[in-house]
């Protein structure tokens, strides 16, 4: 967004940060994207997980007041830009930053055993437009980083029960938030084996929705970017 918007100097400081993130995975034994971190057996053993959250957060968290400082350049720019309404985003089931950035409340985060009751939580926003958006996502930030180093603090703790792994044949769903939006995903089994799957994939849902954003519009791509599409991918 910054350097679409023409900001270097705050695109500069994110890419710093990011770089950053990615240094830390590396020298906690992950890869710079966290890439084959999770595996089927839990996390991947050479990995001091705990440590790394710890760092992330004191890393980033003292970054954070000059990165929103110099992200208020962008207001003039981002107001009334891609306005989503609430009502729209009620009708297209628009979830995650994109539909509390237009006034949902809805957050399945908040389903989490260690999210709930999380005090300053990021909430959401009625505007509905990419100055919305933009502000959302660094609130999130800030209250990401305040959960790794909670969760890293009290890692290692007994969980609660697991249930038992279902057997014979039925259905059920599940859901999880991305980066752009809710995540739902629908199982069926037979005779204890999978029979068939289907996930929906957010950011589809938000196709329906550019055509009136897009049209007549020069600022097409910073419309896309505040959705959280990359501009070249989604022109393709």
């Amino acid at each position: 967004m910054a350097r679409l918007t023409g900001f270097a100097l705050l695109a500069t400081h994110a890419a710093l940060a990011e770089d950053l993130c990615a240094e830390l995975c590396v020298r906690h034994g992950a890869s710079r994207r966290l890439t084959d971190t999770i595996t089927p057996d839990g996390i991947a053993s050479d990995v001091d997980v705990c440590a790394l959250a710890h760092a992330i957060h004191d890393a980033l968290m003292p970054r954070l007041p000059l990165l929103e400082g110099l992200h208020t350049q962008m207001a003039e720019i981002l107001e009334g830009l891609g306005v989503v309404t609430p009502s729209k985003a009620e009708r297209f089931c628009l979830g995650g930053l994109v539909g509390r950035a237009s006034g949902r409340s809805f957050d399945l985060r908040q389903l989490e055993d260690d999210m709930r009751h999380v005090p300053g939580r990021a909430g959401s926003r009625l505007s509905g437009d990419g100055w919305a958006r933009q502000c959302l996502r660094l609130d999130e930030i800030r209250d990401s980083l305040r959960r790794i180093e909670r969760v890293a603090s009290e890692f290692g703790a007994p969980l609660p029960r697991a249930a038992p792994v279902p057997t014979g044949s039925g259905e059920g769903i599940g859901a999880a938030e991305g980066p752009h939006g809710d995540i739902w995903c629908w199982v069926r089994l037979k005779e204890s084996r999978l029979d068939g799957i289907m996930l929906r994939d957010p950011s589809l849902a938000t196709l329906p929705i550019l055509p009136t954003l897009l049209k007549d519009r020069s600022e097409d791509r910073l419309i896309l970017a505040s959705l959280g599409y990359d501009p070249g991918g989604a022109e393709q």
